[in-house]
This record gives structure tokens, sequence and C-alpha cells, in this order.
């Protein structure tokens, strides 16, 4: 992801994600800069920016908003991204953890558009876990 210096010209053009199956990009403006980012890469774990994918993220931006080329790049950061096959993971399980049972709240597979979707997919793993906290725990006899 980038974080950019924007000029107040290009505060003014259009928010938005535009993603496709093959390529996913999103541009998020604040007041004074914009946030610009997307991957789609299945079962990648590294955290480390990657200058290629630096490279096709911001070509991606300039040629869908050329108001960013002469924009100050900020800021360069790279979040957990990996994109599950199935889709994005948001329920509850009970898991096993030697004899004890724990019931666990998953939250994950966001891909590299996460921070696009992280804040109501946060909404809907806090209700469960407010289900999870009212369900009084089973006795064990």
């Amino acid at each position: 992801m980038f974080l950019a210096q924007l000029s107040k010209q290009s505060t003014n053009d259009f928010v938005g994600d535009f993603s496709t199956k093959e390529e996913v990009f999103y541009y998020i403006p604040r007041q004074d800069d914009v946030t610009l980012g997307g991957t789609a890469q299945v079962d990648r774990w590294d955290t480390e920016v990657d200058p290629k994918d630096s490279k096709e993220i911001w070509e991606r931006a300039v040629g869908i908003l050329p108001s960013l080329k002469e924009a100050k790049i900020l800021k360069q950061w790279v979040g957990l991204r990996p994109q599950r096959s199935k889709g994005i993971r948001v329920e509850a399980e009970t898991m096993n953890f030697g004899t004890t049972k724990v019931r666990v709240v998953h939250n994950y597979g966001h891909g590299g558009a996460g921070i696009t979707l992280h804040w109501g997919c946060a909404e809907d793993a806090a209700k469960l876990v407010q289900k999870e906290l009212s369900t009084p725990p089973q006795a064990r006899l």
C-alpha cells in the first residue's frame, strides 16, 4: 500500500475500488493524502514490500488517476494479504487445545483489498464475539 501526498486538485477526484477478476486496486482519499493499494495473491504470507507489486500498484493508480503522477509517496507498507479460495472467513468455531475446548471467532482471508473490507467484517466478527460471550458455558459433569 502507498500513502501519497495529494495536491488540492486531486482530492476532488473520485473514490473507488477498481478491482477486476484479474487485478485488485483501490483508492481511499483523505484530506491531505490518499491510500492506494491492492493485490490478489493466494497463499502469500510475507510482509515485506515487494518492488514489483509497488510498481504495478503505482502504475495502475496513475493510469486511473493521472493527477497522482506528481504526488509525493510518504510511506509504503504491507499487511498480511493472503486471499482464500473460499472467500473471507468470518465465523465462530469450537477448537480443541489438548483437553480444553475454546470458542474462536475467525476473521481473515480478505486478500489484498482488506483495508476496504475490514470495517464491515470487524463489525460482523464483534457481533459473533458478543453472541459467544452471552451464551452460558455448558457444564462439564
